[in-house]
């Protein structure tokens, strides 16, 4: 294994060692602070099971609000810049959380202080833009529903915009409810 020298070398120690052969061998090991959920075991499974459920219902919901063929998305006219523009822009951080949620999945209780940074406080920062994103995409599809004449696929635009910005609003509320702390 190799240390790539990034932000986080500091947090690790190579040191070589002999092996049977007589052949050099460097092995690293990690040396920094180590952060926790404090939640019970089955807590923290059922927090990945959410996290992991967050990340399927968005993604679905949004490749379902791509293929719906909205009018305020364009279809059969000029799109509304307000309502594709948040659209196109929740991609991102909509892709980063599912991401983060997948590598996330398999780390243990306790996790280094790369982990935590990589992945908790990137998920918070994600999660915050994906809320962003989506309630203005809401917000942006009740103006145009408001304004302009809708047909069913407007609507059930607007349904899964609800979906999109409901899930972000709880997603924030629960990683605020499980705090990831330093571990003493």
């Amino acid at each position: 294994m190799s240390l790539r020298m990034n932000k986080y070398t500091q947090y690790y120690a190579v040191s070589e060692i002999l092996d049977n052969n007589g052949k050099r061998k460097q092995t690293v090991t990690y040396k920094g602070p180590y952060y926790q959920f404090q939640v019970e075991s089955e807590t923290y499974k059922r927090m990945k099971l959410v996290y992991a459920a967050f990340a399927a219902v968005t993604l679905i919901s949004y490749v379902l609000a791509a293929l719906l063929g909205a009018s305020s998305m364009g279809a059969g006219g000029a799109p509304a810049f307000y309502v594709v523009l948040p659209f196109v822009l929740l991609l991102l951080p909509l892709g980063m959380c599912a991401g983060k949620i997948f590598m996330f999945l398999p780390l243990k209780e306790r996790l280094t202080f790369p982990q935590h940074d990589k992945y908790v406080t990137a998920l918070k920062t994600y999660g915050m833009l994906y809320l962003i994103f989506s309630v203005l995409l809401l917000i942006g599809q009740l103006v145009y529903l408001a304004f302009f004449p809708a047909n069913t696929h407007d609507f059930l635009f607007a349904a899964l915009a609800v979906v999109l910005a409901g899930a972000g609003v709880f997603f924030r509320w629960f990683q605020s409810k499980y705090i990831c702390t330093l571990d003493a």
